[in-house]
């Protein structure tokens, strides 16, 4: 399986996102509680500006891994393409919480907080 998300992910650095998001449902199906696959896959839908699909995936990797800092900084990335600051915001909250020694999300979370 893992040759298979490196493929996914090659696709997706290639710009390839429709044969990316194959794989990665591929994937999903094969592993429904890997919460890297919708992660990666969400990743791709928002290159598409397949926003509800992108926080859709992003929402079920944070449910896989609620303690996983990574998975809402990711999400609050996705959030803020899609225009909601306030959502993104509140995302990379979670995110320094969950891991503070995190400094992409701790710097974005503290420029958003101070303006």
């Amino acid at each position: 399986m893992d040759s298979d998300f490196d493929q996914g992910i090659q696709l997706l650095k290639s710009e390839q996102f429709e044969e990316a998001i194959v794989v990665f449902s591929i994937l999903i199906n094969k592993d429904v509680a890997n919460a890297k696959f919708y992660c990666e896959r969400g990743v791709t839908y928002m290159h598409l500006k397949r926003f509800d699909k992108a926080i859709s995936d992003m929402d079920k990797a944070a449910e896989l891994e609620p303690k996983n800092g990574y998975r809402f900084a990711s999400r609050a990335f996705v959030k803020g393409a899609a225009g909601d600051v306030t959502g993104g915001i509140k995302d990379y909250e979670k995110a320094v919480e969950l891991n503070p020694e995190d400094d992409i999300s701790t710097t974005i979370w503290g420029y958003f907080k101070n303006v």
